[in-house]
């Protein structure tokens, strides 16, 4: 009977040391495939947010291009005909007629004299801004510094501010302008 016990004795144990170890590494295994599992959802997460995120930076870049674009175009139309001289005068407004409604050039032909000076003139642009919304590209703000010499007198410096709404697809057209006024510094001396 002791044998028998000693047997039985043995194989339990010897089971219980195979169930152990067998239980043991059945855990390792779940443990290593559960990391295995995240890991690869991690890998799968970041390429999927990688992807959204360049889309979304590739369309903010595009958008960001085309207000650069339509920015420098609004800029490059007033560095056109604000400048003037007593010669170009009239004929300023020739260079950006293809750029502007016919409504706009004819209130800008309307904003000034239908005849040439006669006298010596000169204004010149010592600074100009181009301001939009982000998420209008295409209403601006136009700032400009100019001076303004009439005759042999001083010159004038004063800040112009516009406010320009550029036409929906291509070419560039600016459809509407408004002078919003003028700002003169004041000294109080």
């Amino acid at each position: 009977m002791n044998l028998n016990r000693l047997l039985v004795g043995s194989v339990l144990g010897l089971l219980f040391l195979v169930m152990s170890g067998s239980l043991f590494l059945l855990v390792r295994e779940n443990h290593n495939l559960k990391e295995a599992a995240t890991e690869s959802q991690s890998i799968a997460f970041e390429d999927s947010y990688s992807s959204e995120e360049i889309e979304k930076l590739n369309q903010e870049d595009v958008r960001q291009t085309d207000a650069s674009a339509k920015a420098l175009f609004v800029e490059g139309v007033f560095q056109q005909f604000l400048p003037y001289t007593e010669d170009t005068y009239l004929s300023r407004f020739d260079g950006v007629a293809d750029k502007l409604d016919d409504a706009v050039l004819d209130q800008l032909k309307g904003m000034v004299a239908t005849l040439e000076p006669g006298i010596q003139v000169q204004n010149t642009v010592q600074d100009l801004a181009v301001y939009t919304k982000g998420t209008d590209t295409d209403h601006y703000l136009v700032v400009a510094r100019v001076s303004l010499q009439v005759g042999e007198g001083i010159d004038s410096v004063y800040t112009q501010v516009y406010q320009a709404t550029l036409a929906p697809g291509e070419p560039y057209r600016i459809q509407s302008m408004a002078s919003l006024g003028s700002i003169t510094p004041f000294d109080r001396e």
